[in-house]
């Protein structure tokens, strides 16, 4: 059967690629106004507007290989389990909360349960041993069982492309309860166009985001921040002055080694490994370039425009 879908893949591939027949884009999901059931679950009608362009084959390709890959886990499930499973071609969505959605792989038939395929490459094979699941996974199942109101899940795994596993893991009430109410909270965030708060353990990712959101500033405009925010200058400050100190102490502490290594490239001491290795980098010579093809770096060189963040204490 394998055998026989992936001639049928790479038949219609080819019609693709070759044929340059047509990918769907501007694809527009209408939601309907009513609901379906379907094997026991609500669903959600989608009417689609579809436009036609050529094809990027590579993307007939990743899907078609997405497909197949399913298909072979589930057959492998399937033989190993004794269960059978069946598609579910539809968007299911929460019979309560319809900003909770979910796009299952597989119903189990004749039971109240689903089924979840994964692949991973044999680096990950831990995260599967025993009975153990990798968490991000859980979270994606039990969302998938509180949209559904399936009483458990099961996953199916393919690890390194050779070995397969599968596990069983039960409804969790609580956890369920809990994701529930954030994805709630979440969500009437975005129909508030409510940003999230700011994070510590995030900076870097809020900080890419402030600059998205606020790429340039109004020359000469100047504003008086609260009152409040002259504790976080000062925690600023410290903190940059504790960074300028602490890299001090870093390149003391690295010329000490540096100081007995000379010229060897490693060394050892206790359980520690270091190295000082020689390293060959290659730059292009701007200034060069421009001083000597002044007109052909006019045609090449670009502009761009940030905001650079200082903070100057003023002296009376």
């Amino acid at each position: 059967m394998d055998t026989v879908y992936w001639g049928i893949g790479i038949f219609v591939v080819w019609i693709f690629v070759c044929l340059g027949i047509a990918r769907f884009v501007d694809v527009t999901c209408l939601r309907s106004s009513r609901g379906v059931s379907v094997h026991g679950f609500k669903v959600v009608e989608m009417q689609s507007h579809v436009a036609f362009e050529f094809i990027d084959d590579r993307k007939v390709v990743r899907f078609f290989h997405r497909v197949f890959r399913v298909s072979k886990i589930t057959n492998a499930f399937t033989k190993r389990t004794g269960k059978k499973v069946q598609r579910v071609n539809r968007i299911l969505i929460h019979p309560e909360h319809e900003h909770m959605i979910a796009n299952i792989d597989r119903r189990v038939v004749g039971e109240n349960a689903i089924l979840e395929c994964k692949t991973t490459g044999a680096w990950n094979a831990k995260e599967w041993e025993g009975d153990d699941i990798p968490p991000e996974y859980v979270i994606q199942v039990m969302h998938y069982l509180a949209v559904t109101g399936a009483e458990k899940a099961y996953f199916a795994v393919l690890i390194g492309g050779n070995r397969f596993a599968w596990k069983e893991i039960a409804r969790d009430e609580e956890l369920i309860a809990m994701m529930v109410e954030r994805e709630r909270a979440f969500w009437d965030c975005v129909e508030t166009e409510t940003p999230p708060p700011l994070s510590e353990s995030k900076a870097e990712l809020h900080g890419d985001i402030m600059n998205r959101l606020y790429p340039s500033a109004n020359e000469g405009q100047s504003i008086e921040l609260p009152p409040t925010y002259s504790d976080v200058i000062e925690q600023l400050v410290d903190v940059k002055t504790r960074i300028k100190e602490l890299e001090v102490s870093q390149d003391y502490l690295e010329n000490q080694v540096k100081e007995i290594m000379k010229e060897a490239e490693r060394a050892r001491v206790g359980r520690f490994s270091i190295s000082w290795k020689n390293v060959t980098t290659k730059r292009f010579d701007t200034k060069l370039f421009e001083k000597t093809n002044p007109d052909l770096y006019s045609q090449y060189v670009k502009e761009s425009q940030s905001r650079r963040f200082t903070v100057k204490e003023e002296t009376a």
